[in-house]
């Protein structure tokens, strides 16, 4: 199997990437109208639940990237006894941050999903 070799501009390059999407799809979402962040986008999920569910497991990416930079072991950012190591784990993680979305304001949502980007870049640079 061939190594594919990614180099830290590559990383950076994707993170930049991951945000200008992410700006492009509040920029759309808000094109017509002001958004609440309850407007049902797929399923039963809004536009607010699926920016906090990914944020959610972003913060777990940062929280890797950050203890790698550190030497430190990374802390999951989601309460003690839950585990991603099964399914039926990652679907109790996926609950919990569905229920913390829901508790949040949408622009404080939508601030976090960049800052958790931006804390991604600072952690690769």
């Amino acid at each position: 199997m061939a190594t594919i070799e990614v180099t830290k501009a590559d990383v950076l390059r994707a993170i930049q990437t991951e945000h200008d999407w992410w700006r492009a799809v509040v920029d759309l979402a808000e094109t017509n109208s002001p958004v609440t962040g309850n407007e049902p986008v797929t399923g039963n999920w809004t536009y607010r639940e699926i920016i906090g569910h990914v944020s959610g497991w972003r913060r777990w990416t940062v929280a890797r990237l950050e203890a790698a930079a550190d030497g430190s072991s990374p802390i999951p950012p989601w309460p003690d006894g839950m585990a991603e190591d099964s399914l039926a784990g990652v679907d109790e993680i996926n609950a919990w941050f569905l229920q913390q979305s829901r508790s949040t304001p949408l622009d404080e949502t939508i601030d976090e999903a960049f800052a958790l980007i931006d804390r991604m870049r600072d952690a690769v640079e």
